[in-house]
């Protein structure tokens, strides 16, 4: 069966989320097929209200939608058109968790399998979907942008936002200095998707520790006021070997149950020159063999394939070029464990 993947592009922020589209689209062997950000025309939108969606025609053919919001899922439904080419249609909602805001169910009516990144809301997508509700975690492509050999030069990286205490990198890099750590505040802003994202993963390959605190303590406009969830600044830091420090965000169930101990450090609060004196003594403590072991459960746990074949199981599709991804990822990790990459 041929898949189409269907991405709606909100921008720079949103770039590991485009990177998940990107590879399915290149295992389901397609390109990306975008999907308009903005209001259909009015014609289609009464046509839609007037006649409902038509019938699928029954091809051999299907769409995934990698949705970065809820929101982009009705984008999609909007195109009534769209709906008529696929046999059977599945979507993959990151920011599945604004669920109060969310005031149309029922275009998952259209949709065999609702699956979405986040932990929360279970029964809330049990009440709107059934047993077509599919939890797949946050992930990252650990087989082809991460790695754990390297010099580690940078003790301390700081991406993306912060709390208060966090937020001067000026302060922070004097503050770690007086700790016996090397620093790195924000990396340089970089245009271009790839080129910012290759410039970013090198600087986790360079660091051993990166700060990273939970949205209920460093918050922002686009993050959720009382529902904790990681994002890639966990997965693609681990990915890359480092370890991540902070306030973690525990209320994602995927802290506990696809995370793992010595990835993570877990900061009682942001005062800083305490959180620098605990990654103190974990740099002195620190070895190699931490960013190989977490690169290596990156690789067992949090590659997206895993993620794409989770999705595909449930569909009943089959995808050669996922298969053979998956064992290149199963060759890696082997490697990987006796040291030998």
């Amino acid at each position: 069966m041929d898949i189409d993947v269907y991405y709606s592009d909100p921008g720079r922020g949103w770039w590991p989320i485009e990177d998940l589209a990107l590879l399915a689209a290149r295992l389901f062997r397609t390109d990306i097929r975008p999907v308009r950000s903005e209001r259909s025309s009015r014609l289609n939108l009464i046509r839609h209200q007037l006649l409902g969606a038509p019938g699928r025609r029954k091809r051999d053919r299907a769409a995934l939608l990698i949705a970065p919001s809820l929101w982009n899922v009705v984008e999609f439904v909007r195109e009534p058109d769209l709906l008529s080419q696929y046999s059977q249609i599945a979507t993959y909602i990151c920011d599945s968790m604004h669920v109060e805001t969310f005031t149309r169910p029922g275009v998952f009516r259209h949709f065999d399998l609702v699956a979405r990144i986040r932990p929360h809301d279970e029964n809330i997508y049990r009440k709107w979907v059934g047993e077509r509700a599919l939890y797949a975690p946050f992930g990252t492509d650990a087989l082809d942008r991460g790695g754990w050999r390297g010099a580690r030069d940078l003790d301390v990286l700081r991406v993306g936002r912060q709390p208060a205490a966090w937020e001067d990198d000026a302060a922070s890099a004097v503050k770690a200095a007086t700790a016996g750590l090397t620093f790195q505040g924000r990396p340089p802003m970089i245009e271009g998707h790839e080129d910012a994202t290759q410039s970013l993963l090198g600087f986790y390959r360079r660091s051993k520790f990166t700060i990273a605190h939970s949205n209920l303590v460093a918050a922002h406009g686009s993050t959720h006021a009382t529902k904790e969830y990681i994002t890639a600044r966990w997965t693609d830091a681990l990915a890359c070997g480092t370890v991540v420090a902070g306030v973690q965000p525990t209320g994602d169930r995927g802290v506990a149950e696809e995370l793992w101990p010595e990835g993570l450090i877990h900061l009682d609060d942001t005062d800083i020159e305490a959180n620098l004196g605990e990654i103190a003594q974990a740099n002195a403590a620190w070895t190699p063999e931490v960013a190989r072991y977490n690169h290596l459960m990156s690789l067992k746990r949090l590659d997206w394939r895993w993620r794409l074949r989770t999705i595909a199981t449930a569909m009943d599709w089959k995808v050669p070029a996922l298969d053979q991804d998956i064992l290149r990822l199963e060759d890696r990790i082997v490697a990987v464990e006796s040291g030998a990459a």
